[in-house]
Formats: C-alpha cells, structure tokens, sequence
C-alpha cells in the first residue's frame, strides 16, 4: 500500500508539474503578447502626436500616417479588451487601467478625426498661403511699376493712390492667411479681414481695368500700365476665384489646430496609461 501511495503521488506530481509547466508557458506566451501590445500603442501614441502636428502644417503624407496609426492603434487596444480566438484578453485583471486608456484613447481618437476629416480644406488653406507668398513680391513690383507710370504720365491722383493701396492690401491679405493657418485667438480675426481685404482687392483691381463710379475709381488708359493690371489679374487670380472658399475652410482649420493642441495635451497622459 505505501509503494502504491508513493506511485500514485510520483505520477500526480508527474501529472502536476507538466500541467503547472504548460500554465506557466502559456501565462508567459501571453504575458509577452501584451507587452508586446503595449509596446506598439506606445509608439503609434507618438506618431500620433508627430503626425497631428504635420498634418495641420500642411504636410499631406501626415493624413495618411495619422489614419494608419489610429487604425493600428484601434486595433491593438481592442485585442487587449476584448482578446482573440487565439489570445485571452487581460480585461479581469486590468479592468480599471484599460478602461482608463479607453477612455483617454477616445478623446486623442476624436481630436485625430477632426483633422483627417478637414485635410483637403487645411491643405486647400497652406497651398492658397504658398501661392500668395510666392506671389506677392511680383505683385507688388507689377503695382510699383504702375504707379511709376501713372506718375509719369500725370494720372489723377486717386489713381496713384489706389494703386499704393493695393500694394499694402496684399501683403496684409497674405499675412492674415498666414495668421489663419497659426490658429489661435487670432485666426477667426483675420478670416474676417481676409474676407474684407480679398473683396476689396478684387473690386478695385477691377475698377482700375474696368472704371468703377460707385467706387469713384477712374479707369487706367495707359497701355503699359493696364498691362501690369492684367498680369496682377492673373497673380491674383487664384485667390479672387476662391475667396468665399478660403474663408469657409477658415473654422475647420481652427478646429483641427484645437485638435491637435489637445493630441499634445493628452499624449503623456496615454503614454502613462499604457
């Protein structure tokens, strides 16, 4: 009976050491599954960030970075919460801490959606920006060398005048588009001024080519000078064409800066989390 007894306790503790080495296996296997997970959501939760910033900067490849991570990083978190047929999910042991990066995850989730939503207006936004900052030098030398002529040639003086205003008017048109892509307290000020500006630019470059008596703007004869108007027509044409456009898309990039002021905010925080 005691040679049985020892047998049988030989065998169970066989039995039972396989089994507790099977467990320990497979706790291990898994244990390395989720710090893998976990690594991963660290690293997404900073290109997140990175591409956030990039994006709103007018960086186009950024979009498709930012949607990739949140896919993946998605993806990551829902193996962890909810598992998969071939891994358990850790929720009944980390119930607490995963729903606290759920729900930190949700607000950086929102805020990344807000602005892959608005990437064509952002990018519509930082192109009309290049375009006027490339063209604003030539512009203003084509507006130089009319007043020149005007002046040359006797022009009445609101003429002269007008011209030296146009020039002012689109620098500062540029430099609110530039105010309106920094976002901020500022930006909703300066779509107005764009707005008025623009408008304003574009009536009296007309006037000038066309004559204008509500506006009490003569019409430039001079060949060489109506030249000058048409080509500053043509530099300006871009933005005159779209003038209600880039003050709609004024709001969404302002949103989508907020957005990414918040990814900021909130990225240490799921960096701890996780």
């Amino acid at each position: 009976r005691l040679i049985n007894f020892l047998l049988f306790m030989i065998v169970a503790g066989i039995i039972g050491a396989g089994a507790s080495a099977y467990l320990i296996l497979r706790y291990a296997n898994e244990d390395a599954q989720y710090l893998e997970l976990a690594g991963e959501l660290r690293v997404l939760s900073q290109q997140i960030t990175t591409s956030s910033r990039q994006s709103t900067a007018g960086d186009a490849a950024a979009f498709d970075q930012l949607a990739q991570s949140r896919s993946n990083f998605n993806r990551a978190l829902g193996v962890l919460k909810n598992g998969t047929p071939n891994l358990d999910s850790p929720q009944a042991m980390l119930s607490s801490e995963l729903g606290e990066l759920d729900g930190l995850w949700q607000e950086v989730n929102g805020a990344s959606s807000t602005i892959v939503d608005n990437r064509e207006r952002i990018l519509f936004l930082h192109e009309v920006a290049k375009t006027l900052n490339d063209s604003i030098p030539e512009l203003q030398a084509e507006y130089n060398n009319v007043v020149e002529i005007l002046l040359e040639n006797n022009a009445p003086a609101d003429q002269v005048s007008v011209a030296q205003r146009q020039s002012w008017l689109a620098e500062r048109i540029a430099r609110n588009v530039d105010k309106m892509l920094q976002g901020g307290e500022a930006a909703t000020e300066a779509a107005d001024q764009f707005n008025l500006d623009a408008s304003l630019f574009g009536s009296v470059l007309n006037g000038m080519l066309q004559g204008n008596r509500a506006m009490r703007i003569s019409r430039v004869t001079d060949k060489d000078a109506k030249s000058s108007l048409e080509e500053i027509n043509k530099l300006f044409e871009f933005v005159s064409g779209s003038v209600d456009e880039i003050f709609q898309a004024s709001p969404d990039l302002l949103k989508a800066r907020t957005a990414a002021n918040q990814i900021v905010e909130d990225s240490p925080k799921v960096v701890e989390s996780i």
